[in-house]
C-alpha cells in the first residue's frame, strides 16, 4: 500500500529558509531507493508577499546541491496548505506560535524544525537574508541535519508498515 505525505516548510517571507528546506528535502528524499511512501515537500511564509522569487543566494545554495527552484514564487501560508500538510516545520519558535494560534486544530503536526534534533534547547534557524552566501551555507547545513532526521523517521514508519511485520 502506498502512502502520501505532504510536508510544509514555513519561514517568514518564503524566499530563503523554507525554500532551501523544500529543495533539499525533496532532493534527499528522491535519492532514496526503496520507498513505499510518496512525500511531497512545499513551502510558504507567515508574512509572505505572493509571487516573489527566491533570493539569489538561496537559489545559489540550491544550485550547489543540484536543485533548481528558480521557478519558485513565494506564497502566504493558508488554511488549505495547513489542512493538506501531514507535517509542518517552522524555522522559528515565533512562526510556530503564529501557526498554532492561527490553526489550533493543526497543533499535533506543527513543529519547530530544530526540535527534531532532540535537544532540550529550542533553537531558531536564523534568517540569512542580506547577510551573504556564507550565512546561507550555514543555514543550509543546519536545515540539512534536521532533514536527515525527518527522513529517517519517515523511513522507519515505512519499515513498521512492511507486510508481515507484526508490530
Amino acid at each position: 500500500m502506498e502512502e502520501n505525505l505532504h510536508i510544509l516548510f514555513v519561514c517568514t517571507g518564503n524566499t530563503c529558509r523554507s525554500v532551501i528546506a523544500q529543495g533539499l528535502f525533496q532532493k534527499m528524499w528522491n535519492g532514496i531507493g526503496d520507498k513505499r511512501i510518496n512525500v511531497k515537500a512545499c513551502s510558504a511564509g507567515v508574512s509572505a508577499l505572493s509571487g516573489i522569487g527566491a533570493s539569489p543566494d538561496a537559489l545559489e545554495i540550491l544550485r550547489e546541491e543540484d536543485v533548481d527552484l528558480s521557478g519558485h514564487f513565494s506564497r502566504q501560508v493558508n488554511a488549505g496548505m495547513v489542512n493538506k500538510a501531514s507535517y509542518i516545520y517552522t524555522m522559528t519558535e515565533e512562526q510556530k506560535n503564529f501557526l498554532l494560534a492561527s490553526f489550533p486544530e493543526a497543533a499535533g503536526k506543527i513543529f519547530l524544525l530544530q526540535e527534531v534534533l532532540g535537544g532540550r534547547e529550542k533553537k531558531d534557524i536564523p534568517d540569512p537574508i542580506g547577510k551573504g552566501i556564507e550565512h546561507y551555507r550555514a543555514v543550509a547545513r543546519e536545515i540539512k541535519k534536521a532533514l536527515a532526521i525527518i527522513i529517517e523517521s519517515i523511513l522507519s514508519m515505512q519499515a513498521e508498515d512492511k507486510p508481515g511485520n507484526n508490530n
